[in-house]
């Protein structure tokens, strides 16, 4: 009986120093990034469960706290006054995306295709916020900091040019949104959607779980410290909830960049190395190309399908748009560039 009271009292004593320690780091999670934001939103997040945290990029202190049933959060300042010397237009463009929008990844004489753009119209301003292996989920977050922190320099077009990169979602996680009827449909019986919730559980009450797991996402990110084989989870299920999650995301960016008077939201759909090569039809592509075509319908969206939109002596000579890790070489990102220049202006 000692013995055993000895083992609880131990357990007991573990568990509560434990618990002081997480209250502590909590405390102090919350203290920098309430200090930092000037956001008192700090205090409820947790506990007032309208408010969510979205982090950025912990280096730079960038992120975002935001009341989902707070319908005037957002405040328009006055649209630019456009630059009209030599009648060359004024207009600035943001891109989003994975490797493919980040480029440079064929050697020292690489480029991107947003930098090209820039260079063919000497007209346009383009910040790319394109980086390797992010997904809808991080540029949401990344549009939402950049559009509440850039008054004086939003933009009039945003390039949502996600793709491949989407299907990692199994590894990094769903955004389930409170705001929203619809979500994305997991077998409750699943040990991963177990996990999930466990998981959602933590991230939605503690700011310091949110602050360890973006550390260790950028980690597995620059480093691809992945424990599957995207093959490994490319089941139709899979398939169908990362184009769900996908779409969700770019409606909710779709509405913030109207909120911001964002002349034209762009959806593009990049041309793989994958689709000049296949000669059958790909699950994941239909289904993807097939949100960006119903999105478009909006008559603020315009879905770009650049593939289709290349002419027969581009296509002839698609190996030449591409290096040995099948992402864009110099030429490749100059004729992308050509592309989607000419169907944006």
């Amino acid at each position: 009986m000692k013995f055993l009271n000895k083992i609880l009292l131990q357990f007991l004593s573990i568990l509560l120093v434990t618990i002081i320690y997480f209250v502590i780091i909590e405390l102090t999670s919350r203290a920098i990034l309430g200090i930092a934001s000037k956001d008192k939103n700090f205090l409820y997040y947790g506990f007032n469960k309208d408010i969510l945290l979205e982090i950025v990029d912990l280096t730079e202190l960038k992120f975002n706290f935001e009341n989902i049933n707070n319908d005037n959060e957002i405040t328009l300042s006055k649209p630019k006054t456009k630059d009209i010397s030599n009648n060359i237009p004024n207009k600035m463009l943001w891109s989003f995306g994975a490797s493919l929008t980040y480029g440079f990844s064929c050697g020292k004489d690489s480029s991107s295709w947003p930098n090209e753009i820039q260079a063919i119209n000497k007209g346009i301003k383009v910040i790319n916020y394109g980086f390797p292996s992010t997904y809808s989920n991080d540029s949401l977050k990344s549009l939402k900091f950049n559009l509440k922190n850039n008054e004086l320099n939003k933009p009039d077009f945003i390039l949502w040019a996600h793709k491949t990169d989407e299907k990692l979602f199994a590894h990094r996680g769903l955004r389930f949104q409170k705001d929203r009827k619809e979500q994305v449909s997991f077998n409750k019986l699943n040990i991963r959607f177990i996990f999930l919730r466990i998981e959602k559980t933590f991230e939605t009450n503690s700011i310091s779980y949110r602050m360890i797991k973006h550390v260790i996402k950028k980690l597995q990110k620059r480093y691809n410290l992945y424990d599957e084989k995207v093959t490994d989870i490319e089941t139709k299920d899979n398939i169908n909830n990362a184009i769900e999650n996908y779409k969700y995301n770019t409606i909710e960016a779709i509405e913030i960049a109207k909120k911001y008077n964002v002349e034209k939201f762009i959806i593009v759909s990049l041309a793989t190395h994958e689709e000049f090569e296949s000669t059958e039809k790909d699950y994941f592509l239909e289904k993807f190309n097939h949100v960006g075509e119903n999105l478009s319908i909006d008559p603020n969206v315009k879905f770009i399908n650049v593939i289709l939109n290349m002419n027969k002596e581009q296509k002839n000579n698609y190996q030449k748009f591409y290096c040995s890790n099948k992402h864009y070489t110099l030429v490749g990102n100059i004729e992308i560039a050509k592309v989607l220049n000419e169907q944006i202006f």
